[in-house]
């Protein structure tokens, strides 16, 4: 079973030998049975990479806050058992698991991933759905991997899985898994591509690090947000931890994504970011723009109207193979992380969400007594304060938007797409609004005339009419007497009795300005040379 659209659905996927009409029948139920009366909801039916199989998906809808359902799967004539779930949580305050890197691959895994679901719904109370970062399994192409994953309580508590490069690195995981408002346009990739969900007042987005298109995956953000702006809170869900000292935390494509994305899970105003993949628990400090916020709001592991993001990676949920930190340089990132001691005990994160606090507790349960190691609570005021606009615009990737002024709040105003100017000749593409710059320089355009006077000539800029190629007068003696410049002025011989003339007579004639530039001369007794007249010429 997978998470649905909102609370009040949930997805489902199952195999089978038969090609043919499918459905789920499903109706609330104390008994275990289903009544006479029930919903139904038809199934889609595709061939799967396992021969002779295919893969049944439907979604279960209108379902209602603490309530108990039952439902069985249908293919043509065969029905099957009866499955029990239950919807917990009322209204904005509901609780979830999350878990990570299960990756399982054979019986004793198994058997360990099934004992976590196990004390999941005996030992916590009312946990509503899992959020998992990824490697479900250990194998991407193998089969037999997703029979170990599928524990049989995956029938009654929902999952929302994440893609976890390179184990999960397969079409067999959109095979396995229905899940909701998956993107036709960002995140795409063999195996998935970026999906989120509603839940409460929680806005999930789960972001396929398979894809390394980082613009796409912020794209697909602002649309998603730009769509549920409603909620309070914002999760993103994604397999590579950024900030955890791990093995992994330095690899070349992990890096790349904490450069490409982090600033923008701050002005984004993300509240937490789960991952994985360096198999070590950690909790970072509160970060904005890949740097950490001053920690003097937070007070006994709780904050109020936080600027930052919280980073939280997990441990492998199925017990066992734990990395040790190897990148110290990351310790300033960190506020928590596991001890070395702990490093190989079986833990669960729990989330509590109310509709002005998002808290959560982390709880080793190898011993079958759930024992607190971790925790932090993030609180918010609701209406904090009429925002207010910084006057600073700040930009990226086409889009604009104002930081709200107010102290202690991270919203986001004002934000859209650049409205772009022409590039001028000497200056880029700029917003209309922020003036942020795109782009190149248009570059001159000259015209194909020569302007000239007494003593320069030069071109215009046909667009905004700046001089171009100005330059002294350089005269060449031709055979007919006369002396032509490159810009197509002629005086002429400017010889006399074999004598040039000189520099400072011609600057002489341009000083004394157009209009003494026709009268004055330079008389020897054979001829006299007149200064050229200002003009323009082709």
């Amino acid at each position: 079973m997978n998470i649905g659209a909102d609370e009040t659905q949930r997805n489902l996927t199952w195999y089978s030998q038969y090609n043919t009409a499918g459905e789920v029948r499903y109706a609330k139920s104390e008994n275990g049975e289903l009544p006479a009366e029930y919903f139904t909801a038809k199934a889609t039916v595709s061939k799967v990479s396992k021969d002779g199989y295919y893969s049944y998906k439907a979604t279960m809808t209108g379902l209602e806050e603490n309530s108990t359902y039952v439902y069985r799967l249908v293919v043509g004539d065969i029905v099957s058992k009866c499955y029990t779930c239950s919807i917990y949580g009322t209204g904005n305050e509901f609780s979830f698991a999350f878990v990570t890197d299960t990756q399982t691959q054979k019986e004793s895994q198994a058997n360990r991933w099934n004992d976590t679901l196990n004390q999941l719904k005996t030992k916590f109370d009312g946990v509503s759905f899992l959020v998992s970062a990824g490697d479900q399994i250990n194998n991407a192409a193998k089969e037999e991997d997703y029979d170990y994953f599928a524990s049989s309580h995956l029938s009654s508590i929902a999952i929302a899985t994440s893609v976890g490069p390179p184990h999960d690195n397969s079409p067999l995981y959109s095979e396995h898994f229905n899940l909701p408002n998956l993107s036709e346009e960002y995140g795409k990739s063999i195996t998935s591509s970026d999906y989120f969900y509603t839940y409460g007042n929680v806005l999930f987005m789960h972001l396929n690090v398979e894809n390394r298109n980082h613009d796409e995956h912020i794209r697909f953000m602002e649309k998603v947000i730009a769509g549920n702006s409603e909620c309070t809170w914002r999760v993103v869900v994604l397999h590579y931890s950024f900030f955890t000292g791990g093995k992994h935390s330095v690899a070349k494509e992990v890096l790349g994504f904490r450069e490409a994305i982090a600033d923008d899970f701050s002005r984004l105003d993300i509240d937490v970011v789960l991952s994985g993949h360096d198999h070590l628990y950690s909790r970072s400090k509160l970060m904005t723009d890949g740097k950490t916020v001053s920690d003097d709001t937070v007070v006994d592991n709780s904050v109020t109207d936080p600027l930052g993001t919280l980073y939280l990676c997990g441990t492998p949920s199925a017990g066992g193979n734990y990395n040790d930190v190897t990148h110290s340089n990351d310790d300033v990132y960190i506020a928590y992380r596991s001890k070395s001691e702990d490093k190989n005990r079986k833990s669960v994160v729990i989330f509590h969400v109310s509709e002005t606090a998002l808290g959560f507790k982390a709880y080793f349960i190898d011993n079958y007594r759930p024992e607190l190691f971790d925790s932090f609570t993030i609180s918010k005021h609701p209406n904090v304060a009429e925002h207010i606009a910084n006057d600073e615009w700040q930009s990226k990737n086409g889009k604009h938007w104002q930081m709200c002024a107010v102290s202690g709040c991270a919203e986001i105003l004002n934000e859209g797409e650049c409205s772009l100017s022409d590039a001028a000749c000497e200056s880029k593409s700029a917003c209309n609004i922020c003036g942020a710059e795109y782009g190149e320089l248009a570059g001159h355009v000259p015209s194909d005339e020569w302007h000239f006077d007494s003593l320069v000539h030069w071109k215009e800029c046909k667009k905004c009419g700046a001089k171009l190629d100005e330059a002294e007068h350089t005269f060449n003696e031709t055979d007919d007497g006369k002396d032509t410049c490159v810009c197509g002025c002629v005086v002429p011989s400017q010889k006399t009795n074999g004598v040039a003339v000189t520099a400072a007579v011609l600057g002489g004639i341009a000083a004394a300005g157009a209009a003494g530039a026709a009268a004055l001369s330079l008389v020897n007794k054979k001829k006299s040379v007149q200064a050229p007249k200002e003009g323009s010429r082709q």
